[in-house]
């Protein structure tokens, strides 16, 4: 379970339970939630780091606190050079291994977060598909069958795994595998109820989980193609009946 049982936490157990009387400090140096950490190391991924936050739910947001921060190798570090046994130092010497100055170096370049941009466009085009009136059904069906596929891994992380910090996703609500009957038969009623589902996870965003910038452009997308649908069923219903009139 990699915010809560890893590789770094066990190193934090161990010493807890060999060392009698350590210590850690009472206060992290820097508040974080589980997220926030994760993002420190993902940014330079944009994909990744979308991937990931589509995944992990409400839990990631909670305080990570001292003891949680330690999920991370170099949180583990700092922490451990802060940490005392009675008056005396947990660490009584440290010494650097191998430099990764380069790496930070090339970590502190921030990329280019390309898939904010190829959603703000999807958003725009749809959008203008939206005031134009503009007929796109199999677009429709394919956005659909996307956010359905979706949905299918985010419910099978939250039910078919162990992992605490995958359950509990307010993502579910938008990315909804529901949206696979939609991809191949249209229904009012199904359509009426992932639209409130969007509308929902935009709320809940508020105060219950937070969302991936992404996240609200697809939404953004999602709620609008929902009510294009509902809008070219309504024209394509009026215009039968003026036809058999």
């Amino acid at each position: 379970d990699f915010f809560f049982d890893n590789c770094s936490t066990r190193v934090r157990d161990l010493l807890s339970e060999h060392i009698p009387g350590v210590k850690y400090p009472d206060e992290a140096a820097e508040p974080h939630s589980y997220r926030t950490l994760l993002d420190e190391y993902t940014y330079a991924w944009p994909l990744t780091d979308l991937g990931q936050d589509l995944i992990v739910g409400a839990l990631s947001d909670a305080d990570a606190g001292v003891q949680g921060q330690m999920y991370l190798p170099e949180y583990l570090h700092a922490v451990l050079d802060r940490a005392s046994v009675g008056h005396l130092p947990l660490v009584k010497e440290s010494r650097l291994l191998l430099d990764y100055e380069k790496m930070e170096q090339e970590r502190s370049h921030k990329p280019i977060n390309y898939p904010i941009w190829v959603f703000i466009i999807i958003l725009l085009l749809r959008l203008v598909t939206v005031l134009l009136r503009k007929k796109t059904p199999w677009l429709d069906r394919i956005w659909y069958f996307l956010l359905g596929i979706g949905g299918l891994i985010i419910a099978f992380m939250w039910l078919g795994t162990d992992h605490d910090v995958t359950k509990s996703n307010l993502n579910l609500l938008w990315m909804n595998p529901l949206f696979l009957i939609l991809a191949f038969k249209d229904f009012k009623i199904l359509r009426i109820i992932l639209l409130v589902f969007s509308i929902l996870a935009l709320l809940g965003s508020i105060s219950f989980q937070e969302l991936h910038p992404c996240a609200y452009l697809m939404i953004g997308t999602t709620i609008l193609t929902l009510i294009k649908s509902s809008i070219r069923s309504r024209y394509d219903y009026s215009a039968d009946a003026i036809v058999k009139n």
